[in-house]
């Protein structure tokens, strides 16, 4: 006897204590979601900063105490999403600005002159910056982590991405195709940088 997907799905959620919700749903901290990226589906952790930043409003801060916090609170607070998700650039560079803003402070006409671009400010001490980090070049980083993964497949995640997007090939012949997944897009993307820099370890 055939079950109906009503029945089905009233099993299952008695079963597994889960119930059926639509998209976009936030599981483990990140946005879950079918389609085409929309900014939206990300605001809680730009909301998130901003609440952080607005908590230390009050506070007396040097330059140099808003560097440490931007460093150590503000961006760590990023790593996660950039980490598991895939988020427009568009929202790398909200996340930014409020950093940069917090850094250059406000005053009742509005945010301060900023005197040094964030570019800069993210270049190492020895290159005139303060050694802050650009959220793309992080970004950038998790991402080569994700296709070493993927080439040397020792996980269920690089099994199950090897069988779905490129099981009869080699990684290093991997490609990407239309409707394929963001995640899939994201390691192809790196693929040509992290095979360039791969090197022998010699004993």
């Amino acid at each position: 006897m055939l079950i109906s997907w009503g029945v089905r799905r009233r099993i299952i959620a008695q079963t597994t204590g889960f119930h059926a919700q639509s998209f976009p749903v936030k599981y483990l901290g990140c946005p879950l979601y079918s389609g085409r990226r929309k900014k939206s589906y990300f605001s809680a952790i730009c909301t998130s900063v901003v609440n952080r930043v607005l908590s230390w409003k009050e506070k007396f801060l040097s330059y140099g105490g808003k560097l440490v916090l931007i460093r150590s609170v503000l961006f760590s607070m990023s790593i996660h999403i950039l980490a598991a998700s895939n988020p427009p650039k568009g929202i790398l560079r909200i996340l930014e600005n409020i950093s940069a803003n917090f850094l250059w402070g406000a005053s009742d006409f509005g945010p301060r002159v900023h005197w040094i671009k964030w570019d800069q400010l993210c270049k190492p001490y020895g290159e005139g910056g303060v050694g802050l980090q650009l959220l793309h070049h992080v970004f950038a980083a998790f991402s080569l982590k994700l296709w070493w993964r993927f080439r040397l497949q020792q996980s269920l995640w690089a099994e199950f991405m090897h069988l779905k997007y490129n099981s009869n090939l080699h990684p290093c012949y991997s490609e990407v195709c239309p409707g394929q997944s963001a995640t899939w897009r994201r390691i192809i993307d790196v693929q040509v940088v992290a095979e360039r820099n791969i090197r022998d370890r010699k004993s």
